[in-house]
């Protein structure tokens, strides 16, 4: 009870402080007049908008980030050892937060101040700041004052992902900490607020080489085990998980050669990615231990995030970085000329020849001086109000990063122009035969020797007849791995947490310490994960006698064709589906298309494409325009190829596509029968019957549905999110949850719908704006709902204009903050809040319950 007491004191003492610094914030410093600085008028700080923080922490938490702050001080360097997390109270303005803190930074520029130290943040209770859940919390210089947000604003600038990056004025217990940055951290609403599907992120783990433990490889990303964010449960179900071993077995896979480079990353952005670290004169941001990285779960690739790229210099200070490695050089700032003999993760980049192709077709792009130029001007006014906040702290500095980068790409433009040690991991645990399968692999420049297996304090198995590990002559490869079994008491190999308790303990052989490693529940690489996903990169209609091959397009005439495993068809041809043509999908086959299709058919030639066993289409980065006409869709399913799933049975990714007389009928298995992502789509006289779930899914899409059918759908008609799109003359019957629902600031035009028997029948939410004129809704549970579901998106709106309701149970559910216009008059909201109502509780459907 006192603790609850004392927290209490300090939330109400953190709003107080709050409140007052938000409306005193203009007294915090002496009124200032604008200053030049470097050619630029800077602006005082009473005249932009400051954020405030507060970030109130008790006494005994405090006490424990000092603790762990006086050890790393200790040690010159903040191990996993000494990372406490602790809850807190934190004011934004005049919001307060629930927080868990803990101190980060692996060097003492983050916690060598008295107070003034970096933090990860977590915001706690569902709730985000600013759409942020999680971020590092820390003073500029850390990231080289603007620097960090100038680099952020290159990779927005060129199509990249990248990080929300602002500067507040921070108070920490009441002291004033001066300004300090918020970098968003790495979590699913940093994938959305990129525009991207939700997909794992990870990080190749370099910590244990930071205390440079002699004998470590430190410059191999083989060495580096892969470590996810968010992970969840590592089990099959868990699409994340299931991600993951996708992504992991990608990168190994590439790292031992077995895949190309281009069948495992996408290599134009990562190629760019480069090219602009090559823009900032220093690749800090993509050395392995900075670089972060998002697999893409609709193309199935893995695609870089920019991370701590904090230096702005002159490329003079070592050149660029495809010049160094094509050339075989290792320069280093303040180093001479230093030449290494074996190959680092940078080697194998600059060795592939796509890749090569790729990054100088990037260097000439972000070093165009109009490029530059346009990026510099649209930031202008931001980046002095951020000066004049970086100011309240150095109160001389000045910014030149934007002329440097200028002198870089001058540079750039230039040069183009004439030109730890064993790693153990879970093979196999089989409790019939009571034996646990590992298998070893050594990183390490040194042999090790295996001793035994450890579980709690206790040592199990002790056998020195195993053999020697040699070292890699690359490291991290598994050509000097072994693998053993080992038979394990039964009642020990059957306990739930038994593996994760266990430890491989092993040596350098002749020496008498001991080291233990935990092994991974993984195996190094299945390539079972991923093989069948390899095969859909490569062009195979020399499979199929009936397709007929030309220069630019693959044609399948008419006729009937049965298709029983993937068919795909490469990005420099066009898939030409020709009417009459009835196809057949069978042994979950799908057709891949990466140059685009065209189904054209007529009203006296149906193109039939049914599934007996089959999957769909999928399309995937077409550089042209897909048509389908005139075609019957019957008996599909979604997209699954291993861990390879889409919700989908027809995808559009990033593929502009017209459909018209098109029918959509009896899809098996999926959550959406047509999904279209990040493309321009036109859908019209053209219907969708008897669905298994959702009938038409867009996610970033820009187009019209006109003259469209919707009947028996046996979850959403159209769901949108981040879309804009314009909805006419529908008809809308039977839909067993929502027939319209825009969400994450998706704008909706409706005119002219006609929608009967239906759940909920036009939805907003997330900042997402439906407008609906001249339409008529009934037999309807609820006819209009305007709610908040996730937090880092404001309420929804709705604008309903002369429309009809006939036999509507409830007109609105309307929740608090929510707008609902209803013949131009504002209606009052009718609950507080509306989402536990809804997804099958009280009104809706629970999409998770498959359709019976």
């Amino acid at each position: 009870m006192k603790r609850l007491v004392y927290y209490g004191l300090v939330a109400i003492l953190c709003f107080i402080l709050g409140a007052f610094s938000f409306k005193y914030r203009h007294w915090l410093k002496p009124a200032e007049q604008p200053i030049e600085s470097k050619g630029r008028i800077v602006p005082p700080i009473q005249e932009i908008k400051l954020d405030t923080v507060h970030l109130c922490i008790a006494d005994s938490a405090y006490n424990l980030l000092k603790k762990n702050r006086l050890e790393a001080l200790k040690n010159d360097l903040l191990t996993k050892d000494y990372r406490d997390k602790v809850l807190s109270e934190l004011v934004y303005n005049r919001d307060t937060f629930r927080v868990e803190i803990r101190l980060k930074g692996d060097r003492k520029d983050h916690w060598e101040h008295a107070f003034k130290w970096s933090f990860r943040v977590k915001v706690k209770k569902g709730r985000a700041i600013n759409g942020i859940k999680v971020f590092n919390f820390q003073q500029p210089h850390t990231r080289g004052n603007l620097n960090e947000w100038y680099f952020h604003e290159l990779l927005h600038h060129f199509g990249l992902m990248n990080l929300r990056y602002k500067f507040v004025r921070t108070f920490i217990n009441g002291q004033d900490a001066g300004v300090y940055a918020i970098e968003e951290y790495f979590d699913k609403r940093l994938i959305e607020n990129n525009g991207l599907r939700e997909g794992i992120t990870f990080r190749f783990n370099t910590s244990k080489y930071w205390p440079y433990w002699p004998g470590l490889n430190s410059n191999y990303f083989q060495g580096s085990p892969i470590e996810p964010f968010n992970l969840g449960k590592k089990e099959l179900g868990n699409p994340r998980f299931e991600q993951f071993l996708v992504a992991k077995d990608l990168v190994i896979g590439y790292a031992k050669g077995e895949y190309t480079l281009d069948e495992v990353f996408n290599v134009d952005q990562l190629a760019k990615y480069f090219a602009i670290t090559d823009l900032t004169g220093h690749p800090h941001g993509a050395f392995i231990d900075n670089i972060k990285f998002y697999y893409n779960p609709i193309i199935s690739r893995i695609e870089p995030i920019g991370y701590d790229n904090s230096i702005i210099k002159s490329i003079g200070h070592q050149s660029i970085v495809g010049l160094r490695y094509l050339l075989g050089e290792r320069r280093w700032i303040n180093q001479a000329r230093e030449v290494k003999n074996y190959p680092t993760w940078h080697d194998q980049l600059f060795a592939d020849e796509i890749f090569q192709k790729a990054y100088f077709k990037a260097l000439e792009e972000v070093s165009n001086d109009n490029e530059i130029q346009t990026m510099n001007e649209s930031i202008e006014e931001v980046l002095v109000q951020n000066l004049s906040k970086i100011r309240l702290n150095k109160s001389d500095y000045s910014f030149s990063g934007d002329q440097l980068v200028k002198k870089n790409a001058a540079f750039i433009r230039k040069f183009i122009t004439p030109k730890h040690a064993l790693e153990t991991y879970i093979i196999d645990k089989d409790t019939v035969k009571n034996e646990l399968e590992i298998e070893f692999n050594n990183t390490h420049y040194a042999p090790l020797q295996f001793i035994g297996l450890k579980y709690k304090d206790s040592l199990i198995i002790h056998n020195r007849s195993l053999p020697i590990l040699q070292a890699s002559s690359i490291p991290g490869i598994q050509s000097h791995s072994v693998k053993e079994k080992f038979t394990i008491p039964s009642e020990l190999l059957k306990k739930k947490k038994f593996v994760k308790r266990l430890s491989v303990v092993y040596t350098i052989p002749g020496t008498t310490k001991t080291f233990e490693s935990t092994p991974y529940r993984w195996s190094f690489q299945d390539p079972k994960n991923v093989s069948e996903i390899i095969k859909t990169r490569k062009p195979n209609c020399e499979n199929f006698p009936f397709i007929k091959r030309h220069p630019d397009f693959v044609e399948i005439p008419k006729g009937q064709h049965v298709i029983s495993e993937n068919l795909t068809v490469g990005p420099n041809q066009q898939l030409i589906i020709k009417a009459g043509a009835k196809i057949t999908l069978k042994n979950e086959a799908s057709i891949i298309c990466y140059g685009g299709i065209q189904m054209i058919g007529n009203e006296n030639e149906l193109i039939q494409i049914t599934g007996e066993g089959g999957n769909g289409i999928l399309v995937i980065n077409s550089p042209v325009r897909s048509k389908l006409m005139h075609v019957a869709f019957n008996k599909l399913s979604n997209f699954e190829l291993q861990y390879w799933k889409l919700p989908s049975a027809i995808t559009f990714y990033q593929s502009d596509v017209d459909i018209e007389y098109v029918s959509f009928e009896n899809n098996l298995r999926g959550d959406d029968y047509l999904n279209v992502f990040r493309s321009d789509v036109s859908l019209q006289n053209s219907s969708f019957k008897n669905t298994n779930a959702d009938a038409f899914d867009g996610d970033f899409v820009f187009g019209t549905v006109r003259n469209v059918s919707f009947d028996s759908i046996g979850n959403d008609a159209l769901d949108f999110s981040g879309s804009q799109m314009g909805l006419y003359s529908l008809q809308m019957n039977g839909i067993a949850d929502k027939a319209i629902s825009g969400g994450e600031r998706s704008m909706l035009k409706c005119m002219n719908l006609k929608i009967e028997n239906c759940e909920l029948a036009i939805n907003s939410k997330d900042d997402s704006h439906v407008e609906i004129i001249n339409s008529t809704l009934k037999n309807c549970k609820v006819a209009y709902v305007v709610f908040l579901k996730k937090a880092e998106y404001g309420p929804g709106w709705i604008d309903a204009r002369a429309v009809n309701l006939e036999n509507c149970k409830v007109e609105a559910l309307v929740e608090y903050r929510s707008n609902f216009f209803l013949n131009g008059v504002k209606q009052e909201h009718t609950h507080q809040s509306i989402k536990e109502m809804l997804y099958g509780n009280e009104f809706g459907k629970n999409s998770k319950t498959p359709n019976q």
